[in-house]
């Protein structure tokens, strides 16, 4: 997944469900689980604007949050980009 294009990650996610009747995220998790390794297959196959919002996600979770992660993602974003990821979170 890492050496494909954006466009062809986007791809395999899309298609994946088409040609194994399961989804992608739900097959990494159950092959992978929750480590490292998987976290990152899970978002490197999925939109960057989504994965960022698993991300914040992931960071807001349980007790106390991971601000370096949140920080990151966040400063440097203007208005637009924000409310895109607010749009995106919701859906």
């Amino acid at each position: 997944m890492g050496t494909q294009t954006l466009e062809q990650r986007c791809f395999v996610h899309n298609r994946y469900k088409e040609l194994f009747n399961e989804d992608l995220e739900e097959a990494i998790k159950r092959e992978c689980g929750k480590r490292t390794f998987g976290t990152a297959l899970k978002y490197l196959s999925i939109a960057p604007d989504m994965a960022e919002c698993e991300m914040l996600k992931d960071a807001c979770k349980g007790v106390g949050t991971n601000e370096r992660l949140i920080i990151s993602i966040l400063c440097g974003r203007t208005n637009k980009e924000m409310t895109h990821l607010k749009v995106r979170r919701a859906v």
